[in-house]
């Protein structure tokens, strides 16, 4: 395990990183184990419920939504904040700094990438000499990724089981709560998911140690199923506001 693995694991809900790079499984595994719909896992699940099986029905959940907010903690500090639209796809990611400040911005939007640089947009391309830059061009992709059922699936380890531990209601919403522990040599994560009944997660949360450094992590999402106004930046007008371009 390493801690991207752990970051990735701590939201499951929609991080903007291919989680399933570190816990993957051949896609062409065997017909036995590869998922191509739903089971509803949760439907009878009384004791246990398969990882794989679990992240098709969470891919698929996320991609019928209008859109959402999620806000992610770190050690009880807000890390980043998402605002996202499903179709079309646009995704605009606000960072934060350990005061509290915003440190970055990117928007994600008709497959490009657009990131803020001392007030003005910059566009990510993959030959760009910047290699942040060159790698923040892939979001779109890692996202839509993320989105495709049958590929989150398939990057997702079939061994894992999570455990059922109980019901809870979030913010009115009843959910299951599930939990996953991986170890790894020195290194564990502890994962908690709260996830309605049409496998959206509301809120995860996670604790793990990497390198014998603890730390928690929590993902929420609220605005669910509600369209988000993000701009393109290639223009900034009203005509190519994400939410309005939805709605057409």
């Amino acid at each position: 395990m390493n801690g991207r693995f752990v970051a990735c694991m701590g939201a499951l809900t929609a991080i903007l990183t291919a989680c399933g790079g570190d816990v993957a499984a051949d896609p062409t595994t065997a017909p036995s184990t590869a998922v191509d719909h739903c089971t509803d896992p949760l439907k009878n699940a009384t004791t246990t419920v398969n990882a794989r099986e679990l992240a098709f029905c969470q891919a698929e959940a996320l991609g019928k939504l209008a859109g959402y907010v999620q806000e992610d903690t770190v050690n009880g500090k807000l890390a980043t904040r998402s605002r996202a639209n499903m179709d079309p796809l646009a995704v605009e990611i606000e960072s934060f700094d350990r005061g509290g400040k915003e440190s970055g911005r990117v928007i994600l939007v008709g497959g490009n990438t657009f990131v803020l640089r001392e007030d003005a947009w910059v566009q990510a391309t993959s030959d760009s000499s910047d290699e942040t830059l060159a790698f923040q061009s892939t979001l779109p992709m890692r996202y839509e990724a993320l989105l495709n059922p049958k590929a989150r699936a398939a990057g997702t380890d079939p061994a894992l089981e999570y455990k059922v531990v109980g019901s809870d209601v979030v913010d009115g919403t009843p959910v299951t709560v599930l939990t996953l522990t991986v170890n790894d040599d020195a290194d564990r994560l502890v994962s908690k998911l709260f996830i309605r009944d049409d496998y959206v997660v509301i809120r995860s949360e996670s604790e793990y140690t990497v390198n014998g450094k603890e730390s928690t992590r929590t993902a929420t999402l609220t605005a669910v199923d509600e369209p988000q106004d993000i701009i393109n930046p290639r223009f900034e007008d009203d005509e190519h506001r994400s939410e309005l371009e939805a709605a057409k």
